[in-house]
């Protein structure tokens, strides 16, 4: 399955602090994974950052080559500079190797990447983009179930006057849930995504039925093992972060605290992190 790593603080951040630098960084688990079945996740990565000096919408770079073997990306991580990034290595399993099925997915704001699978997408997919309106249905660019999931969240997101981010992901994944209650004993669904519009974000442990749920973990402010000092120099006191990643990215596993099974942390613009169940 899928890897991914998300990053949000008060402090920017050099990208390659968790792409590259840490023992088991994002980048290392592209070539080998240490939890999970799928070792190798060689079919694209991406990344996405946020600089709202700049503008709201996330910068984003992706490509179908194995993150270990593109120098671009190495080039990018040493240069950008964020208080909040995601980054994703993929093993597909619904979707062909292209870019536009390359993770993260974006509209306007909004950045989601995803580690897992609707189980018999295909049997989903029509049902699925019957619920959408026009507008984002023609957003889709390609097949992936995590495409069509984003799009249903920004469907979910949008017809809410209170725009709840919280809200559309839930209903999100009740809706499919329910489309699948009906199918035979083989449709199962495991949902680990992560959502942002770079201010609030949300990542998800979530699987249905009795299905083990993929591993995912985080680390608050206190954790500095995979930040260098110098990245570090001039953060004071107050300085608040949260890392979200599918796996530790280093050693030092004590820093590292697991995400319950279906249960999802959500960061709150002030910073704010709780973590609730489903």
């Amino acid at each position: 399955m899928c890897r991914f790593v998300a990053y949000i603080g008060n402090t920017p951040l050099l990208l390659k602090e968790l792409l590259e630098a840490p023992e088991n960084s994002l980048i290392s688990q592209s070539r080998q994974a240490k939890k999970s079945s799928h070792i190798i996740n060689a079919d694209g990565f991406g990344i996405a950052w946020y600089d709202q000096n700049v503008d709201s919408t996330p910068g984003v770079f992706k490509s179908i080559q194995p993150a270990w073997n593109d120098k671009n990306l190495l080039h990018l991580s040493h240069k950008v500079r964020s208080k909040c990034f995601l980054g994703h290595v993929r093993a597909s399993t619904v979707g062909d190797v292209t870019l536009n099925n390359c993770h993260p997915f974006t509209y306007k704001d909004y950045t989601f990447v995803h580690n897992g699978t609707i189980c018999h997408f295909d049997k989903t997919r029509r049902a699925l983009t019957n619920e959408l309106d026009d507008h984002f249905f023609n957003e889709i660019k390609a097949r992936t179930d995590s495409e069509h999931l984003f799009a249903l969240m920004m469907h979910f997101l949008h017809l809410d006057p209170k725009k709840s981010l919280e809200g559309a992901m839930k209903r999100s994944f009740e809706w499919v849930v329910n489309n699948q209650k009906d199918k035979n004993k083989t449709h199962f669904s495991r949902l680990n995504i992560c959502i942002t519009d770079g201010k609030e974000l949300i990542s998800t442990r979530y699987a249905t039925k009795n299905e083990s749920s993929f591993s995912l973990y985080y680390a608050t402010k206190h954790f500095e093992a995979p930040f260098s000092e110098q990245s570090l120099k001039e953060a004071s006191a107050s300085n608040i972060y949260t890392v979200i990643a599918s796996e530790p990215l280093s050693d030092y596993t004590k820093e590292w605290k697991k995400v319950p099974a279906n249960h999802y942390i959500h960061i709150q613009a002030d910073q704010k992190m709780h973590i609730k169940p489903f």
